[in-house]
């Protein structure tokens, strides 16, 4: 699906998921970035969608196709755009986006 976004800070998770009794998961780190210009960028991000694939394929654990991957990353940074440090500081917004074995 096109997912949605969550502004629930909790997760539910059940006792025995994997992420809990095997360390079942993946996660990257990316930053965000506001511009000369005045926009604001996802920095290689692409880059990261691929290692998240190539890792969800080592773990053995259903990929993020990496079109849905991006897309969700421009969704947190535009909820969180009033927390970009501004152009010239040399801050940035940094993504923790994960996936973690859970279910059935």
């Amino acid at each position: 699906d096109e997912g949605e976004w969550e502004p629930e800070p909790f997760l539910k998770l059940h006792v025995m998921s994997a992420a809990i009794h095997y360390g079942q998961g993946v996660y990257e780190g990316a930053k965000a970035h506001h511009c000369k210009d005045g926009s604001v960028r996802l920095w290689n991000i692409q880059a990261n969608a691929h290692r998240m694939l190539e890792g969800c394929d080592r773990m053995m654990m259903p990929s993020v196709p990496p079109e849905m991957f991006i897309r969700a990353c421009e969704w947190c940074v535009a909820a969180n755009r009033a927390y970009i440090p501004p152009y010239g500081t040399g801050g940035a917004l940094y993504l923790r986006p994960y996936i973690f074995g859970h279910g059935p």
